[in-house]
């Protein structure tokens, strides 16, 4: 598990991020600087079922103006031979298996109980196969087999995910948000950039939406794998309009409204998401050159396959954010937990840690997530609570640094939100 230090977003003195290389009158919210954080860096060694993390072999370097510059050393690692978990099958979607296939091998399905499964052009391209493992088979077995298997990279359940968001009283308003955030001063400066695009994990959106003209890209929808990534949920609505609605004397404010949304479905109808299409979804927005991934979903499962993904989008350039999960406990969700993500939790209006959402050393950010006014897929306006509408804040507010400042990494733009942020009430 990462180690990090938690800090909210919730008084971020914005304009100055984004004018200068630093903030300033903001303070860390532990004894744990940012810059001291910055000089771990892990190893990209990733095996299956098994993450190792430790000190490059250089230390972090900083400029003049103090921003960390970061390397990432890769390094080739062996197998791991270690006996696969427990799997509840209800919590994988068509009792599949997501594998990669090593390249230049050679996997043949026909010593398995499985069969083949439909997966996007996406992940064979990266080498990926679902395999589905027959009724009658012993699901736990096929699994350890191919974890053993030498042609095979990684195998992992194929996960279903859940959107981390609460329902709330859609006759609520208000946009609170900004006045803690500070956000006129910052939309003097900047109100992102036309440059900047951030990819939206979720639901889909909602495009035709008065609030979103102009602003959605063409995506694609990996749930039904076609080019038409509609909402037929609202997640996925929602979180756009609270990164970038327009400002058009109507309706909302969206926190970065010149950045561009790339709409990507991997979730359902019923907001569930399995890791296959948000594996999939990854690749492509790496494949598209976003800036951003919002990912608004968690689960208590890992996936080595996935952590891989996220670590190649990381190592591109590109920022992850994830929401924290909403079940109010100190347990570390996924993806939000990942070394590459910035994790976000939520904090009330009155800058109180929200109480349904996941706290811990593992944390990164809070950031508002209660009773937030945004975009509904169905036209109009809707509030809804949790961290999945938290993620977003700092999803745009990473996108807004990105658009002034394109030369920053994923590192810099984290440790200057980290470091000038200040800590939540009642943490």
């Amino acid at each position: 598990m990462k180690k990090r230090t938690r800090y909210s977003i919730t008084s971020v003195m914005l304009s100055l991020t984004l004018v200068a290389p630093t903030l300033t009158g903001m303070a860390p919210s532990s004894s744990v600087q940012a810059e001291e954080r910055m000089k771990e860096i892990p190893l990209e060694e990733i095996t299956k079922g098994e993450t190792q993390t430790s000190k490059p072999e250089e230390e972090s370097s900083f400029k003049k103006d103090d921003r960390p510059v970061k390397q990432v050393h890769k390094k080739e690692s062996s197998k791991s031979s270690k006996q696969v978990e427990e799997v509840d099958l209800k919590d994988v979607h068509n009792r599949g298996i997501l594998i990669e296939v090593k390249e230049s091998s050679s996997f043949s399905t026909e010593t398995y109980e499985v069969n083949e499964g439909p997966l996007s052009e996406a992940l064979k391209q990266h080498n990926f196969r679902l395999l589905e493992v027959k009724e009658d088979a012993d699901y736990h077995q096929v699994l350890q087999q191919l974890n053993e298997d030498p042609a095979v990279l990684t195998a992992d359940p194929d996960y279903i995910s859940e959107s981390s968001y609460v329902p709330s009283d859609p006759e609520y308003a208000g946009q609170y948000q900004y006045d803690d955030m500070n956000m006129e001063k910052a939309w003097n400066v900047t109100r992102g950039s036309s440059d900047t695009t951030v990819a939206v994990l979720d639901t889909g959106v909602y495009k035709y939406h008065e609030d979103l003209q102009g602003v959605v890209l063409p995506g694609y929808d990996f749930v039904n794998n076609d080019v038409n990534p509609d909402d037929n949920h609202g997640h996925g609505t929602h979180i756009a309009g609270l990164i970038a609605a327009n400002f058009n004397d109507r309706g909302i404010a969206g926190l970065a409204p010149e950045t561009k949304i790339l709409p990507v479905k991997v979730g359902d109808y019923e907001g569930k998401f399995s890791d296959s299409n948000v594996l999939s979804g990854i690749y492509y927005a790496i494949d598209q050159g976003v800036d951003v991934i919002n990912m608004s979903f968690g689960a208590y499962h890992k996936s080595a396959a996935e952590e891989r993904a996220l670590w190649k989008a990381y190592n591109e350039g590109i920022v992850l954010v994830a929401a924290a999960s909403n079940d109010g406990i100190r347990d570390a969700s996924y993806p939000a937990s990942y070394f590459p993500v910035i994790s976000v939790a939520a904090t009330d209006r009155s800058g109180y840690p929200a109480a349904f959402s996941n706290y811990g050393t593992w944390v990164d950010l809070a950031a508002p997530g209660v009773f937030l006014t945004s975009t509904s897929y169905m036209g109009g306006y809707t509030s809804m609570s949790g961290t999945s509408f938290s993620a977003p804040l700092v999803a745009g507010l990473a996108a807004m640094m990105k658009g002034e400042h394109p030369d920053w990494n994923p590192d810099e733009i984290e440790w200057a939100m980290e470091k000038h942020a200040e800590t939540p009430n009642g943490s």
